[in-house]
């Protein structure tokens, strides 16, 4: 999340009405490829044949870590680049070799840079993508295409911005949301404490909040729904979208509230492909 406003609504009529909070901010979306980088450990390795191609595979695979790099590691060099002998016979789009390959490398997500395909002044690209945490075990296959002329003398510069551009499809989409948080000026201070801690952006400290709230009684149906609406908000920065579905079904169990329908929507949006 970045560049959060926060916004005050105040909606009681007495003391013991809810009240909302409302809160914008930019939200980070799965990028369009439906690989997601972030929190994860990333390696990239280029196939080589023995020709004078790996090279250029080596520059290209270059450009394409520095753009990962930029986009998800404030361009610390923390990516390994390595190289692996094509075997003639190999399927790499494979998920059992990919899988292999990310036990021998040791990270979350793998990047496997084939060999590229020139003719005349044009360049192809496969990239195969393998990630260990996403909800589905297989392999993504990504094609790059352009025009790269190696025959140019200054062609070493063009071929990484040429990698460069082939990182874009992994870039995080930002839509802009504005989410309500729910409280009660009663004698229980921690609605109010919860909402300032999310205010500063503290969701974990929220969530821990509301939490403790749900080891007490609450006897009203309402103020259930509501803490239970909030945890799914607090789950839900936190990028725990099953924990998140999870409070909201409480949630709605209890008293179906009017932006129950937007939050789910949100969260099924926000889940990696």
């Amino acid at each position: 999340m970045k560049k959060s406003i926060i916004a005050l609504a105040a909606l009681a009529f007495a003391s013991c009405s809810p009240s909302l909070y409302q809160v914008d901010l930019d939200v980070r979306y799965p990028s369009s490829s439906g690989i997601e980088i972030p929190g994860k450990s990333v390696s990239v390795v280029c196939l080589n044949d023995g020709s004078a191609v790996d090279s250029l595979t080596l520059i290209l695979a270059n450009g394409f870590t520095q753009g990962i790099e930029s986009m998800y590691y404030e361009g610390r060099q923390d990516i390994d680049i390595l190289t692996m002998h094509k075997d003639p016979a190999g399927v790499y789009s494979n998920r059992d070799s990919l899988a292999l390959l990310l036990m021998e490398v040791g990270t979350d997500v793998v990047f496997l840079l084939d060999v590229p395909r020139l003719n005349e002044d044009n360049c192809t690209q496969s990239i195969y993508a393998y990630d260990s945490q996403a909800a589905l075990d297989t392999v993504k296959t990504f094609l790059s295409s352009g025009k790269l002329d190696i025959t140019d003398e200054d062609w070493g510069p063009t071929a990484r911005n040429f990698g460069k551009r082939m990182s874009s499809p992994l870039a995080s989409n930002w839509k802009h949301e504005r989410h309500s948080l729910i409280y009660y000026d009663d004698l229980d201070s921690r609605w109010v404490t919860a909402v300032i801690e999310a205010r500063d952006m503290n969701w974990k400290k929220a969530v821990e909040t509301w939490l403790q709230m749900t080891k007490g009684k609450q006897r009203s149906y309402e103020k259930r729904s509501a803490l239970y609406y909030n945890l799914a908000v607090g789950c839900y920065m936190l990028d725990a979208f099953e924990l998140a579905s999870e409070w909201l079904d409480r949630s709605d169990a209890e008293m179906k509230l009017p932006m129950s329908t937007t939050l789910r929507s949100r969260i099924k949006a926000r889940r990696t492909r």
